[in-house]
């Protein structure tokens, strides 16, 4: 696919030719773009691995004007640090060659609960509860959970279980309806079967082609492993309740992309590319998300922004030392942004993006190399060492 194909596109066309593909949950992205050369998340995840792990082969234009083709086996330095490297860094990428999936049945859900006739308690309790058999759920194979949460309401917004049907995506969350309907909690749900993945898509994605996804957002996120889930989870719902009760009501919401991405699940090795590695020990993938109306002061939003860097991901980050998370919804003004996004390849992807951009013309805020290049007072780029 070309580097300006969208997901609408790439889903649709795959559907027509009996398969699918990886791409990601707002129909718009890119695929061949930041998304897969930041890793790339998605509704299939659980069952093929990261955008990045499906790479199969890049056609790129270097910063001195040479044509190259990058695989596994040729130009493998570069392949490797474009497949979950960071986007925009090594050179301009024309087109992306990614595995193509046999297409076949998917079982889907949604589900929803609120704190409307609920006590703080109560509704916390049952936040815990889910997240607490989380892991029970994502270990099953093929299964990714979609979810927000915010101070008055979780909202599975989809799951999905490849090859599966209603029935089995009912008995997975059992245990958890369970719980709520034993301690009276009012829920919404529904369970679903499509005969291809296209159509599970468009069932969980209004207003297709294009869908409908807030652009007037502050983010940033973290990754949480499965050791913090599973013996430190009343620490980290006492850090979502924090994060979620800030001034403002649902203002500030988190929302989580849970599943298994180890090696072992996806069928790779470390050296297969250049993800974080933070992802193979993640089980859920939060990002911390305040949506703003565009009239908004730039004063405000600055506001915003800062209560983001110093306050909101600061709570993820001390439950979880040594961890990092996604690049491509991260905090651009992440002061830890070296060790966070690309943990122990930095150094690696740094050779790489001096071998085949020697001069740093590509350029982006918390990107492999960026510290070359300190931004002016009006804007420009200057030379770290001239300054």
């Amino acid at each position: 696919m070309g580097a300006g194909v969208q997901g609408f596109e790439a889903y649709r066309f795959a559907d027509e030719n009996g398969v699918r593909i990886i791409g990601g949950f707002c129909p718009t992205v890119g695929l061949a773009g930041g998304y897969t050369q930041g890793a790339g998340h998605g509704p299939l995840i659980g069952e093929y691995g990261l955008a990045a792990d499906n790479a199969l082969e890049w056609e790129v234009v270097t910063a001195e004007g040479k044509h190259l083709i990058a695989t596994p086996s040729q130009n493998s330095d570069l392949y490797w640090a474009l497949s979950g490297g960071g986007p925009g860094t090594y050179g301009i990428v024309l087109s992306l060659t990614t595995k193509a999936h046999p297409d076949g049945p998917v079982g889907g859900a949604w589900l929803l609960f609120n704190s409307t006739s609920l006590s703080d308690n109560v509704y916390w309790d049952a936040v815990h509860n889910f997240h607490t058999g989380l892991s029970a759920m994502t270990d099953v194979p093929g299964v990714q959970i979609t979810y927000t949460l915010s101070s008055s309401y979780l909202n599975m917004t989809y799951l999905t279980w490849p090859g599966h049907n209603a029935g089995e995506v009912e008995a997975l969350l059992r245990p958890f309806t369970l719980y709520l309907e034993a301690n009276e909690i009012p829920y919404d749900h529904k369970y679903t079967y499509q005969p291809g993945f296209y159509p599970h898509y468009a069932q969980f994605t209004p207003e297709l082609p294009f869908g409908y996804y807030e652009v007037s957002e502050i983010i940033g996120g973290r990754l949480i492993p499965h050791s913090v889930v599973e013996e430190s989870s009343e620490a980290l719902v006492s850090a979502l309740r924090n994060i979620t009760s800030e001034a403002g009501g649902d203002r500030w919401i988190t929302n989580g992309v849970a599943t298994n991405l180890t090696h072992a699940r996806v069928g790779n090795t470390p050296e297969s590319n250049s993800v974080l590695p933070a992802w193979r020990d993640s089980l859920v993938f939060f990002n911390i998300v305040i949506v703003w109306d565009p009239a908004t002061p730039i004063e405000v939003l600055s506001q915003y922004e800062s209560q983001m860097t110093e306050e909101q991901v600061p709570k993820l980050e001390r439950i979880t030392p040594g961890g990092g998370t996604y690049i491509n919804e991260g905090d651009f003004n992440n002061p830890n942004w070296k060790e966070d996004y690309f943990g122990g390849n930095y150094e690696r992807l740094l050779v790489v993006k001096k071998k085949y951009d020697p001069h740093h013309l590509f350029y982006g805020i918390a990107s492999v190399g960026s510290e070359m290049w300190i931004p002016d007072s009006d804007g420009r780029l200057c030379k770290a060492e001239e300054n």
